[in-house]
């Protein structure tokens, strides 16, 4: 009962480039925060590190500030080869 409730945000891994737009800092800052523990993230591989969406709405309420996510950062929007196909389509 002691443990701080949120609301339910779906399960989303943001890359330390989406979370640092999400937040307003530079990469540098996002990577400070994980390596200070500040942050959590997971490493999925080499230059890989992915930080949950829930993770940084979390870190963000206790700094006093909001998460911010442009539409074009959506992680279903990033596949490059999707919108390669489609450009190529329109050709």
């Amino acid at each position: 009962m002691g443990k701080k409730q949120t609301s339910q945000i779906p399960n989303i891994l943001l890359s330390v480039k989406d979370a640092s737009v999400a937040i307003s800092v530079s990469t540098k800052m996002v990577r400070l925060l994980i390596a200070s523990g500040r942050l959590k993230a997971v490493n999925l591989g080499k230059r890989m590190t992915r930080i949950s969406l829930q993770e940084l709405t979390d870190f963000a309420q206790g700094q006093g500030c909001n998460v911010v996510l442009p539409s074009s950062s959506l992680p279903f929007n990033n596949n490059k080869r999707e919108k390669n196909k489609k450009s190529h389509k329109n050709e």
